[in-house]
């Protein structure tokens, strides 16, 4: 009776120490199991997370060198641009300048047609004058063939006038010789008389 009060009295522990050990192991496997299966997640989310970083660092490097491919060709494109402006300024330029040759041309063309009018009006002029100064020619050559045989006419009456002359001339020569004598003799007989004058007489002067 007594053994079996003290039996009774006695606390029997060791059940619930290893109730209690079998539930902190199943604690700590669990917790240790909640550890794994976080840090799995943990490492796949690191994993990815690299990767995707990865991903934006490979697309960042792309996009960089799409943007300095993108700089280049706007600089070659704003290059391009300046030269283009430079040649519409220089082709602007020219057809101003083109324009303004065409216009001087264009005033050259119409000062040239108003002159060729003018010069067709002086030709045609001219052509008139000249058929007129044609016809005046010819009846001055009509006038001149006349004169022509007039004149002939008046050489052939002159020839005769001229012989006539001649023979005119002849004859007084011929007369003053024969008056000489008798001019002297009476020149002679005034110097005796003193009577002589200063003048040679008419046969003299006819003489000379």
């Amino acid at each position: 009776m007594i053994l079996t009060n003290r039996r009774r009295r006695s606390v029997d522990i060791w059940p619930g120490f290893v109730d209690a050990l079998a539930a902190l192991v199943m604690v700590v496997m669990f917790v240790l199991l909640l550890f794994s299966v976080g840090q799995f997640l943990l490492s796949d989310a690191l994993v990815g997370r690299d990767e995707a970083l990865q991903r934006l660092r490979n697309q960042i490097t792309g996009l960089a060198d799409v943007l300095a491919m993108e700089r280049k060709e706007k600089a070659a494109l704003q290059t391009r641009l300046t030269a283009l402006s430079g040649e519409l300024e220089a082709t602007v330029k020219a057809r101003d300048a083109f324009e303004a040759r065409l216009s001087a041309m264009t005033m050259e063309a119409q000062e040239s047609a108003t002159q060729l009018e003018q010069t067709q009006g002086e030709l045609q002029l001219a052509r008139n004058t000249l058929s007129e100064n044609e016809t005046t020619l010819q009846q001055q050559r009509e006038m001149i063939a006349g004169l022509e045989a007039e004149f002939e006419g008046s050489i052939g009456s002159a020839a005769f006038k001229m012989r006539d002359l001649n023979v005119a001339r002849t004859g007084l020569t011929a007369a003053s010789a024969a008056l000489y004598p008798i001019w002297a003799r009476m020149a002679s007989e005034q110097e005796n008389r003193g009577l002589i004058s200063n003048n040679r007489g008419p046969l003299g002067v006819f003489l000379n």
